[in-house]
């Protein structure tokens, strides 16, 4: 969050090669001070309501969020209030990363959770239309390899587990 240890602190602490440290923002203004802190990413939220923080920050909202991440030069990953049930207009609002927290924590199968969060990410990977969350899954659409060929827990592992790449 705003108030945990700087970015500057962390990177003293952890210097470890490879180590990314992210930086958590709750509306614009917080967004774009980030860009001179140069996190590695910048979490974006709450898009929902969520239990998870004692004292929450004010929800953003679907709109908010898509126009910070359209604004940011920074990767961004969408957070607060998110599951296999919303994900999906997450995406449509601009999201290509996500992360969650009580949807598989607070799962009464957590297992199940994870793969149905997997399975959405990978709906939209092979239907999206102008993001793609990664190489892959725009590979399969340019090659017109029909979607039944993927695995699509296979592609979704590959997409939760990749990084940002930046297509043309």
């Amino acid at each position: 969050g705003q108030d945990d240890l700087s970015l500057a602190e962390a990177r003293r602490l952890w210097p470890t090669p490879g180590k990314r440290f992210g930086l958590s923002t709750h509306n614009a203004a917080q967004a774009a001070a980030a860009v001179a802190l140069a996190p590695d990413y910048i979490g974006v939220g709450p898009v929902f309501t969520t239990p998870t923080k004692t004292v929450p920050d004010p929800v953003l909202g679907l709109a908010a969020m898509g126009a910070i991440l359209r604004a940011s030069p920074l990767t961004t990953v969408a957070i607060g209030g998110i599951d296999a049930g919303n994900l999906s207009q997450v995406f449509a609002h601009g999201a290509v990363n996500f992360a969650v927290v009580r949807s598989v924590n607070r799962a009464h199968d957590p297992v199940a959770a994870i793969k149905a969060l997997q399975s959405a990410a990978a709906l939209h990977a092979l239907c999206g239309v102008d993001r793609y969350p990664n190489a892959l899954a725009k590979a399969a659409i340019r090659s017109s390899i029909r979607p039944m060929r993927f695995a699509p827990m296979r592609l979704a592992k590959a997409m939760i587990s990749s990084t940002r790449v930046s297509l043309p």
